[in-house]
């Protein structure tokens, strides 16, 4: 198990998980990188939009690549990248594509709490950009 699974098991939403195993990486302070990371959760908010393992994914990949604002480029063909792997994998970077089920309703989101999707579905997902990160990132080693 990595340490985002391992962070996500212990309550860290998804965004969270990944996010803060990188942190340590790029000298960013892990209660911050918590705070940050946050709001990114269940599809950014709780709405079932962006996976979080894939906002808190594009994060790292921000601080791996970011020279100043003349190297936005660079972020961004590695977070296109990253999205193309993981839609590979998974099909969709969507909350609720992924889950099947749209998180933002509240009986929705029992029904997913209830099927146990967010520790069998999200716990992959967040593995899967964990994994991803760890095999293209170029900065300083965890």
């Amino acid at each position: 198990m990595n340490d985002a699974v391992k962070k996500f098991k212990e309550g860290c939403n998804c965004s969270q998980a990944v996010f803060t195993e990188f942190c340590g990486r790029y000298g960013v302070d892990e209660k911050l990188g918590l705070a940050a990371a946050c709001g990114f959760g269940a599809g950014m908010g709780k709405m079932g939009k962006t996976c979080g393992a894939v906002t808190g994914a594009m994060m790292v990949l921000g601080l791996d690549n970011f020279k100043g604002n003349d190297s936005k480029p660079g972020v961004y063909e590695a977070v296109r990248k990253f999205v193309k792997d993981f839609e590979g994998r998974h099909g969709s970077i969507e909350c609720r594509q992924l889950l099947g089920l749209d998180v933002s309703n509240p009986e929705e989101f029992k029904k997913a709490s209830d099927m146990k999707l967010f520790e069998t579905k999200c716990r992959f997902y967040v593995e899967t950009a964990s994994e991803l990160l760890g095999a293209g990132l170029k900065g300083v080693k965890k």
